[in-house]
């Protein structure tokens, strides 16, 4: 019987990990990507070959949630330079130091997939990682000044501290201020007529305590909720929807009182 020879030299041997993802490979917190005929491996370099080419915007990225945290629109048909996608990763590694935001690390990506495009928030931590090096959490913030007047950061934490208590993920801080904005609106457009009545004006009488019930009837609304993200709180979302009918019939304001129609199959979650 022939003996098998030591090398076949009818097969390529396998291509060599692509610097990139070889550092990826090189945080201990995430998943090793190091079989290069895997089919992770394989996406791996699918997602990073369409983003130095260009193509982030063949995947459904959420472009209001960047618009509202000041991602810029153009980085999905940009052509990343391997410098950027090396920026994202030394930011995505700090992020895990339990002194960095986020504050609860189970939220981050350990498959280099998810950190390019996450299938199930349509959102894009490569993106959030160019933008952004973790800061420390317990550092001061400067927010807009009207945050401070009329809601006060305490506000802010606490709709942030909801969020993770429900979710397991913490919004952004500029998400938070975007919600809270539009509660604030809201409010001066279809409230301030309502504050006249006693009753009213103790519970709603300005947008710091609107804001306050509403972030107390998330809670009583919701006692667990892992995709819980701003989409699903947001004005106009089923959920606000569904306060706004119960603080109707809880001050027995008419059905005109709020400006979006909608049917009682609406307020289904």
């Amino acid at each position: 019987m022939p003996k098998k020879p030591l090398f076949d030299l009818g097969k390529k041997p396998p291509p060599e990990i692509d610097p990139l993802i070889d550092f990826w490979n090189q945080n201990p917190f995430v998943r090793s990507h190091k079989n290069t005929q895997s089919k992770v491996y394989l996406e791996c370099m699918k997602r990073l070959s369409e983003t130095k080419n260009g193509k982030l915007n063949n995947y459904p990225i959420d472009e209001e949630w960047m618009v509202r945290t000041s991602l810029p629109l153009d980085w999905l048909t940009e052509c990343w330079t391997d410098e950027i996608i090396l920026t994202a990763l030394l930011n995505l590694r700090k992020a895990f130091n339990k002194h960095c935001w986020p504050a609860n690390k189970k939220s981050l990506p350990d498959n280099f997939p998810n950190f390019v495009y996450n299938e199930r928030t349509n959102k894009s931590w490569l993106v959030i990682f160019r933008a952004n090096a973790p800061e420390n959490f317990r550092k001061r913030r400067t927010y807009p000044e009207w945050v401070e007047d009329e809601f006060g950061i305490e506000l802010v934490k606490m709709f942030q501290e909801i969020c993770y208590e429900i979710s397991g993920t913490p919004l952004q801080e500029n998400e938070t201020i975007w919600l809270l904005d539009s509660i604030r609106t809201y409010w001066f457009e279809n409230l301030t007529s309502k504050t006249e009545d006693p009753t009213c004006n103790t519970f709603l009488g300005d947008p710091n305590i609107f804001a306050e019930q509403y972030a107390h009837f998330l809670v009583n609304r919701f006692s667990r909720f892992p995709n819980l993200d701003i989409s699903i709180i947001k004005i106009d979302s089923k959920t606000w929807n569904k306060f706004i009918y119960f603080l109707q019939k809880e001050f027995g304001f008419d059905e005109t009182w709020n400006s979006t129609i909608f049917s009682l199959k609406d307020l289904e979650l």
